[in-house]
């Protein structure tokens, strides 16, 4: 999803900005499928299939522990399911817990593509001027953390192959990963003292900051941004009014499915497919060119 990132950075962070809100305000079961769908979507469009199963499992996870917490000490519902001991599962638990899990996973699937698209240069671009330090020191850790764990990676394998890595048990892997735990350590001293002596070879801090790169708005951003007022006025609107509001207690309502409702959802659907079109229409492109070719 690479054209996306291509638009202005005013555009990304609006978009995304836009697409927490409704994720976070919404209790509508399909508008909330729908942003976990192409959150999960767009998280593993460049993984590999062992990164997908090993993300499919923390999330699963995280599912399994907000249904299971959400069931013990909520006390709402009126479809028993079981009973455990003093503790009942009703229906409207377990189908809250799964929506409240929905929407956690979907947080997290858009803030890992958050980070894949509006990058570090892109941040300081936006909040440079308002607030400096706290961008630099977040662009900073954004850069730090994968940065650790291909090194820790890389220490783990450099020791593999020098052979000093004993035997098999839970004693001998707790002093293997104390081995690379402190080999992490020592690099990391080593690398922000090479960090801060290149920042001060360069004069941070500066007066002003100037930008790593330019951008411009284009017609097809000014369009972009004319769909995001567009899906913000719905926002206000569903707030407002309280469209599609769901009913979970103390028993499931009815997932409203009129006219208004199915336009509603088509909108929300074509905002968050928005990355997709725009990598469709480069592909199209694209295409085009090759056959005039």
């Amino acid at each position: 999803m690479n054209d996306f990132s291509k638009r202005h950075p005013v555009i990304i962070f609006i978009y995304f900005l836009l697409v927490f809100l409704m994720t976070l305000i919404s209790t509508n079961p399909v508008i909330l499928a729908i942003s976990v769908f192409f959150a999960i979507f767009y998280s593993f469009s460049k993984k590999d299939f062992k990164s997908i199963c090993r993300r499919m499992l923390f999330y699963l996870g995280i599912s399994t522990f907000v249904i299971i917490i959400n069931s013990i000490f909520a006390d709402e519902g009126e479809t028993i399911l079981f009973s455990i001991g003093k503790v009942s599962f009703t229906l409207e638990e377990l189908f809250y817990g799964l929506v409240l899990s929905a929407m956690v996973i979907a947080i997290f699937s858009w803030f890992n593509y958050f980070n894949n698209v509006l990058t570090s240069d892109k941040l300081l671009y936006l909040f440079n001027n308002v607030t400096p330090k706290i961008v630099f020191s977040l662009t900073l850790s954004m850069k730090f953390i994968p940065e650790f764990q291909e090194k820790a990676q890389k220490i783990k394998d450099a020791n593999n192959g020098l052979g000093l890595v004993t035997k098999k048990g839970l004693r001998n892997k707790f002093k293997n990963w104390s081995k690379n735990f402190l080999g992490l350590v020592a690099w990391s001293f080593e690398h922000a003292m090479e960090n801060a002596s290149a920042m001060k070879a360069r004069g941070y801090p500066g007066q002003k900051r100037s930008s790593y790169q330019r951008y411009h708005f284009y017609l097809l951003d000014i369009i972009i941004l004319f769909v995001y007022v567009s899906f913000f006025s719905l926002i206000v609107w569903i707030i407002t009014f309280k469209k599609l509001n769901f009913v979970y207690y103390p028993l499931l309502g009815l997932i409203d499915f009129d006219l208004v409702s199915i336009l509603i959802y088509g909108f929300v659907f074509l905002f968050f497919a928005l990355p997709l079109v725009l990598k469709l229409k480069e592909i199209m492109k694209w295409r085009n060119l090759k056959f005039e070719i």
